[in-house]
């Protein structure tokens, strides 16, 4: 009850960091149309109820910024984690690992920031890989929770759950394939 209590006071200055430039639009505009989070009355409704800010970045500006880090950081990085792999190439890691010290240049930049999401799957021509591996290191290193394609909603609920339980939480990208497979087309 004390740490929910906590939360509650802890929202009026949390801020969600999404990153996309054109929601809705897109590879796959027709399913991603269907998105209540990415319409303004949610997030004024989201600022209103519980005090949560959104705050809005390029999605383009950042997969430009990742793919300019130095290899070498992307080295030091997979060091330091020393994330486990099968069968995944050097450039395929070090794209994920780049996308990662990106996002985490962005969140460490406020303090505020305590979620983050990006328009991933519909807005995927920025980048060369998925912010996945970004979202699950930013998770164990900070306690940043995240949500798939910007999903402000979802995002608000694993804040809540994690915050006030202070337990690990992650959430599960289901709709796509409730949506005419999505996800598979995504990844061919």
């Amino acid at each position: 009850i004390c740490r929910s209590l906590g939360v509650k006071r802890e929202m009026r200055s949390t801020r969600f960091l999404v990153f996309q430039d054109s929601p809705g639009e897109g590879m796959q505009a027709d399913i991603f149309k269907r998105f209540y989070w990415w319409e303004e009355k949610c997030i004024e409704l989201v600022k209103k109820k519980f005090g949560v800010t959104v705050v809005r970045k390029s999605f383009k500006q950042l997969a430009e910024r990742a793919k300019n880090i130095p290899d070498r950081e992307a080295a030091e990085a997979e060091q330091r984690w020393r994330v486990k792999t099968d069968g995944l190439s050097e450039r395929g890691l070090y794209g994920a690992l780049k996308l990662y010290l990106a996002v985490k240049e962005e969140v460490e930049s406020d303090p505020d920031i305590r979620g983050a999401g990006m328009n991933c799957l519909n807005e995927s021509f920025f980048s060369d890989t998925t912010p996945c591996l970004a979202w699950n290191l930013l998770f164990e290193e900070t306690g940043l929770v995240w949500a798939c394609e910007g999903d402000v909603m979802t995002l608000l609920s694993t804040y809540l759950l994690h915050r006030s339980l202070d337990a690990p939480i992650m959430m599960s990208n289901i709709y796509p394939f409730l949506m005419g497979m999505a996800a598979l087309k995504h990844e061919r």
